[in-house]
C-alpha cells in the first residue's frame, strides 16, 4: 500500500497534464474556429484580407501583420492598419524564402538582432507563412510578434490557412472576375456613348440637312407665291394672266405642301406626330383633291370620279392636314398603279364619323402579300421594279389614320382592283351664315398717321426686293439691309418702327442682330418680326429667347404681312371700294391713232420696231420717253405692253403712218 502511492501520484499528474494540453488545444482550436467564422463574416476581396489581418491581430497579437498575394501576375501588399500598396518586386528574402519553398518558417530574435531595440525584444518572432491550395501559391502572411505566450498556438493554424487560402483564392477569382466584367461593362458602355454621339450627331445632322434643305426651297418659293400675289394687286392685269398667277400659286402652294411633307417625315420619325385640328369644309376638301390630281388621271386615260351625297355636312373639326396627306397618297398609289379603267373616290358621314374609301380597277394586291402591305418598306408585287417607289406612303397613311383615332383596311382581288378605306370621327359645326370674305385689297395707308419706317433685313434680294415693293407701293418708307451687321447700323440712325428680320444671314444672323439692337438705346421699342424658311418648332423658340415680338414662316402671304403691320403697330389701311374692273378687251380710246400725233417721230419708230420684234424692254424704254409729256397716252401704252399686246400697237401705228402721208 505504501508502494501504490507515489505511482498513483505520477499517474494523476500525468493525467492533469494531459487534461491542460486538451484544454489548451481545445482552446486554440476555438481561436482557430473563430478566425475561420470571422474571415467570412463580410464579402469582398478587401473586407476578407482585413478581417483576417485584425483577427490575427486580436487572437495573436504582433506589432506588424503583412499579407501579400498576386491578381493577375500583380503583387499586392496589405497590413493591418487598412493601408493598400501594387509593388514592382519584392524585397523582403523571407518573404521570398516561403515563396521558394512553400513552407512555414519560425525566427526567432536575439538580442544581437539588430533589428531589436533593446534586451526587452528578445526570443519575439516572426512567423512566414505560405498560404496553398494544392500546390498553388496564393499568398505568403508575415506576423512579426512580441507575445511568446502564444508562440505555440503556429502548430494548430494550419487548418486556418488551408481555409484562408481557400478563400483569398476565391475571393481573388471573384475580384479579378469582377475586374473583367465591368472592363467589358465600361468598352459596352464606351461603344454606347460612341453609338449614342454617333445617333445624336446623325440626329443632328439630319436635322440641320432639313432646316438647310427647307430653307433653300422655302426662299425661292416665298419669291414666286410673293411676287404672283403682289402681280395679282394689279388692277390692269387680264384675266388670263389671273389665271397663268392662279396656276403659278396653286402649283406653288403644292411645292409648299411637299415640303412640310419632308419635315412631318421627321417629326414621325422623331416621335413628335401630334394632331393638328382645325375646322374645314368636307364637302370641298375631296372635290379639290379630285381637281388637284385630274390631270395626272387623264395622262394616264383613266375616269376619276367622286360619289358624295349631298347630306354631307359642311364645316366639320378634325386633322384636315393630315386627313388631306392620306387620301393624296391612297388616291396617288391607285392612279399609279392603274392602267385603264376607273379610280373612285367616296366620302360617306354616319354617326359623327366620316368613310372614305379609294377604289381602282388596278392590278390588284396578292391575298399573302395584304397582311405586309403597311409594313414599312414593304413593297407588293406590282410595286417592286417601280423607281418611284418606296414602300413608306401606306405605313405613313396608317400612322395618320391611327392618329386621327381611326384605322385602316384594304381589300384585293388580283386582276380586279382594290379598295382602301378608313373611318374617323369628326365633329360637325354649324354651317356658317356666309362664306368668308376674301382678304381686302389694300391701296394704300389711311391719313393722319405717322411716316411708317420699315426695315427689311434679308440676305436674299428677291426677297428683299417682293417685300420693299409691295410696302412701299401702299405708302409706307422702306430701307434694305442685306445683313444682320448692316441691319444693326440702320436701325441706330434711321429708328425704324418695325423690322422685318430674316434668320440666315451673312456677318450676323437674324438672332444675334436682334439680341444686338435689344441692347442698344432705344432698342426695346422698335417692333422685330422673325422670318423663317426652315419651317422648325424651334427657330419660333430661338425667336423669342433672342426678343423678337413676332414670328412668320416663308413663305408669307400678303394679308399676313399686312395684317402683321396692323397688329404690331395700329396701321390703318385705305381698302378698294369694289372688286378690280376687268380689262377692257380692245384698246383705251386715247390709243387711237389720232393720239399719236404729238409723239416725236424717233420715239414713235423706237416703239414701232419694238413692237415688231416683241422686245418688251425697248418698248418700255420708249413709253418712259413718252410718259415725260403725255402721261395719260403712256400709261395705256403701258398697259399694252405689260399685257404682251403689240398686235394692237402695231394697228395703231401703221394707221398712224397712213394717216399722215
Amino acid at each position: 500500500m505504501t508502494e501504490a502511492g507515489p505511482a498513483n501520484d505520477s499517474e494523476r499528474k500525468r493525467l492533469e497534464q494531459r487534461m491542460r494540453r486538451l484544454a489548451e488545444e481545445k482552446a486554440n482550436l476555438e481561436l482557430v474556429n473563430q478566425l475561420m467564422v470571422r474571415l467570412s463574416a463580410l464579402p469582398g476581396l478587401d473586407n476578407m484580407v482585413h478581417s483576417m489581418l485584425q483577427a490575427l491581430l486580436d487572437t495573436i497579437g504582433g506589432t506588424n501583420l503583412y499579407l501579400y498575394y498576386w491578381i493577375d501576375d500583380q503583387i499586392h501588399c496589405a497590413d493591418v492598419y487598412g493601408e493598400r500598396r501594387v509593388l514592382d518586386d519584392i524585397d523582403d528574402p523571407r518573404i521570398l524564402q516561403a515563396m521558394e519553398s512553400q513552407q512555414p518558417e519560425e525566427y526567432v530574435h536575439g538580442v544581437e538582432d539588430s533589428q531589436l531595440l533593446n534586451v526587452a525584444l528578445a526570443n519575439s518572432w516572426t512567423w512566414v507563412l505560405p498560404l496553398l491550395v494544392g500546390q498553388d501559391l496564393v499568398g505568403v502572411l508575415r506576423i512579426d510578434n512580441l507575445n511568446v505566450g502564444t508562440r505555440d498556438l503556429r502548430r494548430h493554424l494550419q487548418t486556418f490557412l488551408t481555409y484562408a487560402a481557400a478563400v483569398l483564392k476565391n475571393e481573388i477569382l471573384g475580384y479579378t472576375r469582377l475586374l473583367r466584367i465591368n472592363q467589358e461593362l465600361r468598352v459596352a458602355n464606351g461603344c454606347l456613348a460612341e453609338a449614342r454621339d454617333a445617333a445624336e450627331a446623325a440626329s443632328r445632322a439630319k436635322t440641320t440637312f432639313l432646316a438647310n434643305m427647307s430653307h433653300e426651297l422655302r426662299t425661292p418659293l416665298n419669291s414666286v407665291l410673293g411676287f404672283a400675289q403682289l402681280l395679282g394687286r394689279d388692277a390692269t392685269l387680264p384675266e388670263t394672266h389671273r389665271q397663268y398667277l392662279g396656276a403659278i400659286e396653286h402649283s406653288g402652294q403644292h411645292l409648299l405642301e411637299l415640303i412640310n411633307d419632308i419635315l412631318e417625315l421627321s417629326r414621325i420619325e422623331a416621335g413628335r406626330l401630334t394632331l393638328r385640328t382645325t375646322a374645314f369644309n368636307l364637302r370641298e376638301l375631296p372635290v379639290s383633291l379630285v381637281e388637284m390630281l385630274q390631270v395626272r388621271a387623264q395622262n394616264k386615260q383613266l375616269e376619276l370620279r367622286l360619289d358624295c351625297p349631298e347630306s354631307l355636312p359642311g364645316q366639320v373639326e378634325g386633322d384636315v392636314y393630315h386627313l388631306r396627306q392620306v387620301l393624296i397618297n391612297l388616291l396617288g398609289n391607285a392612279i399609279k398603279y392603274t392602267d385603264q379603267g376607273t379610280v373612285t373616290l367616296r366620302v360617306q358621314w354616319h354617326d359623327r364619323r366620316a368613310y372614305f374609301e379609294v377604289a381602282d380597277t388596278g392590278a390588284g394586291v396578292a391575298e399573302e402579300d395584304l397582311e405586309r402591305l403597311f409594313d414599312p418598306f414593304f413593297q407588293a408585287g406590282s410595286a417592286v421594279n417601280r423607281p418611284d417607289s418606296t414602300g413608306l406612303g401606306l405605313t405613313i397613311s396608317r400612322d395618320y389614320v391611327r392618329l386621327m383615332g381611326g384605322d385602316i383596311g384594304v381589300e384585293s382581288l388580283v386582276g380586279m382592283g382594290s379598295r382602301f378605306f378608313f373611318t374617323i370621327p369628326l365633329q360637325r359645326l354649324a354651317e356658317p351664315e356666309a362664306p368668308p370674305q376674301a382678304a381686302p385689297d389694300i391701296v394704300g395707308l389711311a391719313p393722319d398717321q405717322p411716316e411708317w419706317r420699315i426695315l427689311i433685313a434679308d440676305d436674299d434680294g428677291d426677297n428683299r426686293r417682293l417685300l420693299s415693293d409691295l410696302l412701299a407701293g401702299v405708302g409706307f418708307e422702306v430701307q434694305q439691309a442685306d445683313n444682320g451687321a448692316r441691319a444693326v447700323e440702320l436701325f441706330q440712325y434711321w429708328r425704324p418702327h418695325l423690322i422685318w428680320m430674316d434668320i440666315h444671314m451673312p456677318v450676323l444672323d437674324g438672332f444675334e442682330a436682334t439680341r444686338q439692337i435689344r441692347s442698344l438705346p432705344g432698342g426695346s421699342p422698335v417692333q422685330i418680326v422673325i422670318l423663317s424658311a426652315t419651317g422648325f418648332d424651334s427657330d419660333r423658340e430661338a425667336a423669342t429667347r433672342a426678343g423678337a415680338d413676332g414670328f412668320l414662316g416663308k413663305p408669307v402671304r400678303v394679308g399676313e404681312i399686312f395684317e402683321t403691320l396692323r397688329q404690331r403697330l395700329g396701321v390703318r389701311y385705305i381698302v378698294a371700294a369694289t372688286p378690280p374692273p376687268p380689262h377692257p378687251a380692245r384698246p383705251a380710246r386715247e390709243l387711237e391713232a389720232t393720239a399719236f400725233r404729238q409723239i416725236p417721230p424717233e420715239l414713235l419708230t423706237q416703239l414701232k420696231e419694238a413692237s415688231a420684234t416683241l422686245d418688251a424692254e425697248r418698248a418700255r424704254a420708249a413709253v418712259r420717253a413718252i410718259a415725260a409729256s403725255q402721261p395719260e397716252l403712256a400709261q395705256a401704252l403701258s398697259r399694252c405692253v405689260e399685257d404682251y399686246r403689240f398686235d394692237e400697237l402695231l394697228r395703231l401705228l401703221e394707221d398712224r403712218g397712213e394717216g399722215d402721208r
